[in-house]
């Protein structure tokens, strides 16, 4: 998560938004969630003023992560997990 965490620093930067973890073990999920065993992080997304630039920055990370992790745009927030499609 270290990884992708830094790639996802580097989006917002180019972007011109500041990276913030909302949410990583701690907190909510549903049960089952990789937050739990630190394969998932939520970022922030009310900083980003437009919604077609909320798009590009997830554009961005999931291109950047490639196949091995999930991205999705919530409502509020943006989630990232680890998530392999290949055994290691």
């Amino acid at each position: 998560m270290v990884a992708a965490l830094m790639v996802a620093e580097s989006v917002y930067r180019d972007r011109g938004y500041d990276c913030v973890v909302t949410s990583a073990i701690d907190g909510v999920h549903s049960h089952g969630s990789r937050h739990y065993s630190g394969l998932a992080v939520d970022l922030r997304t009310r900083n980003i003023d437009a919604e077609d630039m909320k798009r590009m920055v997830f554009n961005d990370i999931k291109h950047a992560l490639g196949a091995d992790f999930d991205v999705v745009l919530e409502e509020t927030h943006l989630h990232i997990e680890f998530d392999p499609k290949a055994p290691y």
